[in-house]
């Protein structure tokens, strides 16, 4: 009988990569660990200073389970669309630089 592993061309375990994908995807749908996650980045940006280049939503763990994650709603524009960048700020490329400093 031929193994998973002869059946893929990369030598690598079809079921060992499915399981692996799994675990990882079970880590990310972890909703409580997502929300100390970004907990934690709000507390880095109030002690590094960066409150006015950056932000992050207020997670609301009163609303929140493993499953569900529940933050505060932020209006913005994507970084990757200078039209939508030039009318809230005057120096797009400037936001963008700040954002991948910050990140």
């Amino acid at each position: 009988m031929t193994s998973c592993c002869e059946l893929v061309d990369t030598g690598a375990c079809f079921r060992c990569f499915c399981q692996r994908h799994t675990r990882i995807n079970a880590r990310r749908s972890d909703f409580k660990k997502e929300a100390a996650n970004v907990e934690s980045f709000r507390r880095y940006l109030e002690a590094m200073g960066l409150t006015k280049q950056a932000t992050a939503p207020k997670v609301y763990p009163q609303c929140s389970t493993k499953r569900v994650l529940t933050m505060e709603r932020l209006y913005g524009v994507p970084l990757t669309d200078l039209d939508s960048i030039k009318s809230p700020v005057s120096s797009p490329e400037t936001s963008l630089i700040t954002a991948l400093n910050v990140w």
